[in-house]
């Protein structure tokens, strides 16, 4: 860079002060010589940057996320390649003892000065302000992540900045942005609710070690952040708060009554909410219960409810729709081989068992109730199962159809989909020539329309042969003819209807296999490879006419699994997350846990 244009950029960096002696009388045309430019700059006033430095230490907060570390270097490397140098960038912590000082900063996030924990109280978690303070700038959020916009907005306007410095020197810019305050409030859905008469900002949150309680916590504190702009602490089983405004999730160690409330839990999916001397307990039987009993309190949040002293609720998640998508999603995807089996086997009956249709149809359907996916592309699926899964649903108020070939032709593959959110356009039905029993290894395909957008994707519900090479020769060879039957499909649909394409299904293959690569080959990619959050779970247990299994095979997703979900033409689309999620009841139900995605379209 030359020095004219180091010393152009220079002037476009003026502020601190209001530029009263700034205005159209004191700036002249800037020449093309650098004593001009120089006395152009003495007239704007004190300077960020001075003599080719920042004139301003970066103080960045000690507890910042990562997000938010990430964004302060971001500003700082574009700092200090506008000087051409070195800056003075460091954490609060290593000034911690000259916290309240006058010296010229900026402040980046909740530091320890003074200033940024009086502007702080200001702010709501959704909130921002980017200003002066004295001889400071403040650049801080309600939280780390609406800091991060704070630091995006102060690095948008320097760079809009520079690209208003005329290269001929002609104009001298100065930074609107810091002669008077930006501040950005955020508009929240519901007032901050009251606990036992408290206010809930007021809380903390006092949650179980397992894995289950420390997702839900972090579920709850994003929330209440988001809906009511209040951001609460929390606190491990381990630890005792230091007042009695608790929300305890699950059993929390040094609160007895968390136990209590634990041990009367009864039923399936059982929880329960009650509020005793001002702590709220969140109970639950695994994390289907506990999802139950937090989605309680969330409904009183975003209600702007308040919980009264003595409140108390129970009940039962079986046969309830309780995990919503996935935050920003627009549709779920979900895939289930069922085992197709209608009537009760022998050994089961001997064990007292039944593992008919009549008996598994509920259970199934009260696990798909409870994800209410879009779309639902089966495998191993009877007339019989199918036909008491949706009546179930129904019952359950949901507007379920189905896309089946059945009765003109057996169709093992069919679809179900969400009649609410989705049109279906077109669709057809294919059984593969070979490698095929009991014309069960086929296809089912749709167009979709997305009703609240019109987004237009296909779907398609697929299992290919099943048995091993060793134990039929030329096992392989089908499913890689299969899947490139799949491919070939897919090239016509696409050049026909121009849109995205998600397969799943029991593809009896993983991903090392000549069958799997003929797909990626397709240009299909796996869904559990770009998911922004996946599960790396086999997703297969023993369910069969001997009997099942409690626990999954050994194994995970990247080597062992036979259930693929696989995208091609996918666009803008983003997968959000992949899951195989089991709960208790579901081991006697079929030896396949169903899988789904999560997709944002743009």
């Amino acid at each position: 860079m030359n020095a004219k244009r180091i010393l152009l950029i220079l002037l476009t960096l003026c502020l601190l002060i209001p530029l009263a002696a700034c205005g159209d009388e004191n700036v002249t045309d800037v020449t093309d010589t650098e004593e001009a430019t120089t006395e152009a700059v003495k007239a704007l006033g004190p300077l960020l940057i001075k003599d080719g430095a920042l004139a301003f230490s970066i103080i960045r907060s000690s507890d910042a996320s990562q997000a938010l570390v990430t964004e302060a270097s971001k500003l700082n490397k574009l700092l200090r390649e506008i000087v051409g140098g070195q800056t003075s960038f460091s954490e609060d912590f290593i000034t911690r003892n000259t916290a309240d000082n006058d010296n010229p900063e900026i402040l980046i996030g909740a530091t320890n000065r003074p200033e940024s924990s009086e502007k702080l109280k200001e702010l709501s978690t959704g909130d921002w302000f980017v200003g002066m303070s004295g001889p400071k700038i403040l650049i801080i959020g309600g939280n780390d992540n609406s800091t991060v916009e704070a630091v995006e907005y102060f690095i948008e306007c320097i760079n809009s900045a520079f690209e208003a410095v005329d290269e001929a020197g002609k104009a001298a810019v100065t930074l609107d942005f810091l002669t008077e305050d930006k501040v950005y409030k955020k508009e929240y859905s519901s007032r901050v609710i009251q606990i036992a008469g408290t206010s809930l900002s007021e809380y903390s949150i006092h949650y179980a070690s397992d894995s289950d309680c420390i997702s839900l916590k972090s579920t709850l504190i994003s929330t209440i952040s988001d809906v009511c702009g209040v951001e609460l602490a929390s606190i491990p089983s381990t630890k005792t708060a230091e007042n009695n405004r608790e929300i305890c999730i699950g059993t929390v160690a040094k609160r007895e009554l968390s136990s209590t409330f634990d041990k009367e839990l009864s039923g399936t999916l059982p929880y329960s909410v009650n509020c005793r001397e001002g702590i709220l307990y969140l109970n639950g039987k695994g994390l289907w219960g506990l999802t139950a009993a937090v989605n309680v309190f969330i409904d009183s949040i975003q209600n702007g409810t308040d919980i009264p002293e003595g409140f108390s609720k129970s009940g039962d998640a079986y046969g309830t729709a309780i995990f919503g998508l996935t935050e920003g999603a627009d549709i779920r995807i979900m895939s289930n081989n069922v085992w197709k089996c209608d009537s009760n086997q022998t050994a089961w009956k001997e064990k007292g068992e039944d593992c008919s249709a009549a008996s598994r149809a509920p259970a199934l359907a009260a696990y798909y109730i409870a994800f209410k996916p879009d779309i639902i592309n089966f495998q191993e699926m009877s007339n019989v199962m199918i036909t008491l899964i949706l009546k179930e649903m129904s019952n359950a108020g949901l507007n379920y159809k189905k896309l089946t070939a059945y009765p003109t032709e057996a169709d093992d593959t069919p679809i179900v989909y969400n009649a609410d959110t989705l049109k279906m356009i077109d669709n057809g039905h294919h059984l593969y020539s070979y490698g095929n029993n009991g014309n069960s290894k086929g296809y089912h395909w749709a167009l979709f329309e997305h009703k609240a957008t019109g987004t237009r994707f296909l779907d398609l519900s697929t299992h290919l042969w099943w048995k091993s090479e060793s134990a039929e020769p030329g096992s392989d060879s089908y499913r890689e003819r299969q899947a490139n039957e799949i491919v070939a499909l897919s090239e016509k649909l696409i050049a026909q209807y121009n849109c995205p394409m998600v397969i799943q299904g029991d593809l009896n293959t993983t991903t090392g296999t000549q069958a799997y690569k003929n797909l990626l080959n397709g240009n299909f990619v796996d869904c559990q490879k770009i998911a922004v959050s996946a599960d790396n779970t086999r997703g297969h247990h023993q369910c069969s006419p001997e009997g099942y299994s409690t626990s999954l095979y050994s194994g995970n997703y990247s080597d062992t699994a036979i259930d693929h979900t696989l995208i091609k033409n996918r666009g803008d689309w983003k997968i959000l997350c992949f899951r195989q999620t089991t709960v208790d009841f579901y081991w006697r139900l079929s030896d396949h846990i169903p899988m789904y995605i999560d997709v944002q379209f743009n």
